[in-house]
């Protein structure tokens, strides 16, 4: 806490602390300062390589770190706490929609953004819905998120992939939307 730190992000396959001495790092990003007792949330957003794709695709995507301060690692009995982070770089702003209400949960969050600070919401299952916000009655797709044995959790919601197939290279994983519990849990 208040050190100033450089954090370099490096593939799977690196096989030392350092990315074999920085020679297969992807990025490198900082000094980032931490304050003391506080949590955080870093989330890797953005493409490595900036070849081989649509051009209709979002106009930065450069890759970064997103970072969450005051992460929350648990909520109150009976709520799960949710932050929120687009990552999906061929999508817009979007509205999400839980259990189908026509009111949005959260408007106009655009690519590599993501909510500062968490959101707490009862613990039960919802159905996720994602919209461009530009058209929120077209659904692009829904998401179960199993919340009801979740009560006193909380999680970081994500969207990540490409929602149009043709706008990735082989090999690049579509669009999803994931939920990653405090404990490191992916759902």
């Amino acid at each position: 806490a208040n050190t100033p730190l450089v954090v370099g992000v490096a593939p799977a396959t690196s096989n030392t602390p350092l990315g074999n001495g920085y020679a297969d790092t992807i990025g490198t990003f900082g000094p980032l300062t931490l304050a003391p007792l506080t949590n955080y949330v870093v989330i890797a957003e953005g493409i490595v390589l900036n070849t081989g794709y649509s051009t209709t695709l979002n106009s930065d995507l450069s890759f970064e770190l997103e970072i969450i301060a005051n992460a929350s690692s648990s909520s109150t009995a009976g709520n799960i706490d949710v932050a929120v982070s687009h990552g999906a770089p061929d999508v817009d702003a979007v509205d999400i929609f839980a259990n189908r209400s026509a009111d949005a949960l959260l408007n106009n969050v655009p690519f590599k953004a993501s909510t500062q600070g968490f959101l707490t919401v009862p613990a039960r299952d919802y159905i996720f819905g994602v919209a461009r916000s530009a058209d929120s009655t077209n659904v692009l797709a829904s998401y179960y998120l199993p919340g009801a044995d979740l009560g006193g959790a909380s999680a970081t919601v994500f969207a990540s992939g490409f929602f149009t197939t043709n706008d990735e290279p082989a090999g690049v994983a579509s669009f999803g939307l994931y939920a990653a519990l405090a404990n490191g849990t992916v759902v």
